[in-house]
């Protein structure tokens, strides 16, 4: 019986150790990506748009070999930048007169 105890109080710590995946931050990732791509981001922002496109890459890959803590970041970090494109892109655009008919 003492045994068992032990068994279970070894399995409860390693699965409190886990991490869950990082669905939503795939999801925000994802949606960032694609609001950047659709803006024009990699016409007017290469270089933005390169390091979310690099970063979600990166994410895909962690969270496939399950390494969700390292993917959780590279989501973010992909988001962020898709964010950085998507207003760099709609305010040159703006500038140049590309939103205009």
């Amino acid at each position: 019986m003492k045994h068992l105890a032990l068994l279970l109080l070894g399995v409860f710590i390693l699965s409190a150790c886990t991490s869950k995946p990082p669905l939503e931050e795939y999801t925000l990732a994802k949606t960032a990506l694609d609001s950047a791509q659709s803006s024009g981001a990699n016409k007017f922002a290469p270089g933005f748009w390169f390091k979310a496109e690099e970063s979600y890459r990166n994410g895909e890959q962690s969270f496939k070999d399950g390494r969700f803590e390292e993917s959780k970041k590279h989501f973010e970090l992909s988001r962020e930048f898709s964010e950085k494109a998507e207003n760099k892109a709609r305010f040159d655009r703006s500038k140049s007169g590309e939103d205009f008919p």
